[in-house]
């Protein structure tokens, strides 16, 4: 039996119950449908439980095709509080095909038909479309929580999943680049209880260029002693932000730098910081090189060792006269075969007299090899030439 059939015969018992009190059709209202909506958002109402917009659209939804969806998805939902909504509309849409669909949905919501058993009409969409449509709405490509459009929601975890998929959608926008949610990554990345969320808004942090996010980052992760990689990962980001700074002309980062040579137990980071320093034409910076270079050998470690020959081996290989001095000064602390070997060497390459004294002292040392000794003297003899 057709709806025009079971509105017919309402009267005489037939069918659903008559809730037009015999009155026509209201065709002369359409000044009231100014709800200007697409199909894509009909759907997203419905997937996401949004029935008050869904009511809203079912009486005052430009298009009837729209209204007709949207009670739909009335049906689909099981709002049984939109039934006075549905009476209204029944009784005073102008279009026929509207009439019918809300006295179909008004006998399914109160459970008086069995022709709508199955689950039709609206077609679902995935999470992803639903909040990408979200956003769409809300005529933003990324807005805090809650700039997003107030939405009844009645099923938690559609709830839930909603929240979550805005929030990766603002760490999303992070990472490429758009510096002004900062401070809400940084609550994620404080959150308790959502484990994955913390751990991809920490990565994001450390993963920034932006001082605020790495020094937040630093703070967050400074108790978590175990994950030493995240900590090697971070003090590079610092460091590489610090050096890119002051290559860049800030002379306030010097100190900075100088102490990442200094301090830093990572190797990458020392080397940052030596590049940065022997690169510049700031006097200060290799000052800074000749006093790290002049430190007791004895209270060094056997990494730190190391380190002090590759910077020295990195300034040979350069054979700049601005390091003549420095060279000088360490040949006359050290007591490393390796680097007294290089030095000699070194210091007969400049040709310079200035490292004739040095030269005779290391010849004359009881306690280096008698090898060290002969190539000083060798050495020695040639500059006096």
């Amino acid at each position: 039996m057709g709806l025009s059939r079971v509105r017919n015969d309402a009267g005489n018992g037939v069918g659903r119950p008559d809730i037009t009190n015999g009155k026509e059709p209201l065709v002369d209202k359409m000044s009231r449908f100014t709800y200007d909506v697409t199909a894509k958002q009909i759907k997203l109402f419905a997937g996401i439980g949004a029935k008050l917009e869904l009511r809203k659209i079912a009486e005052t939804g430009m298009e009837k095709e729209g209204r007709v969806e949207a009670i739909k998805g009335l049906v689909e939902l099981e709002d049984k509080n939109s039934i006075p909504v549905l009476e209204e509309i029944q009784r005073t849409d102008p279009e026929a095909e509207v009439r019918d669909e809300a006295g179909h949905a008004i006998l399914k919501l109160k459970g008086e038909s069995r022709e709508f058993v199955e689950r039709g009409g609206i077609e679902t969409l995935d999470i992803g479309e639903i909040i990408e449509g979200v956003v769409e709405i809300a005529g933003a490509e990324a807005v805090p929580e809650d700039d997003f459009p107030v939405f009844e929601i009645d099923d938690p975890n559609a709830k839930k999943r909603f929240e979550e998929y805005a929030k990766m959608k603002t760490l999303e926008k992070f990472r490429n680049g758009d510096q002004g949610n900062v401070y809400m990554v940084i609550e994620f990345a404080l959150m308790d209880g959502n484990v994955v969320l913390q751990k991809k808004a920490i990565e994001a942090l450390i993963n920034s260029e932006d001082r605020n996010a790495l020094n937040a980052a630093k703070l967050i992760i400074r108790n978590d002693e175990e994950n030493k990689e995240l900590h090697k990962k971070l003090e590079r980001k610092i460091a590489a932000l610090s050096v890119k700074e002051f290559l860049e002309g800030d002379e306030k980062k010097l100190s900075e730098v100088a102490q990442m040579l200094f301090k830093s137990v990572d190797s990458e980071v020392r080397k940052m910081a030596f590049e940065a320093l022997v690169g510049i034409k700031n006097p200060d910076g290799l000052e800074t090189i000749r006093l790290y270079l002049s430190e007791d050998e004895k209270k060094l470690t056997k990494e730190e060792m190391e380190f002090k020959r590759y910077v020295l081996k990195e300034m040979d290989e350069i054979k700049h006269l601005k390091f003549l001095d420095t060279f000088i000064d360490v040949l006359r602390a050290t007591s490393d075969p390796g680097i007294m070997n290089m030095l000699i060497s070194s210091l007969y390459m400049y040709g310079s007299t200035k490292a004739v004294p040095v030269l005779e002292y290391t010849s004359n040392r009881s306690d280096v090899e008698e090898g060290i000794r002969k190539d000083a003297g060798w050495a020695l003899g040639l500059l006096k030439r």
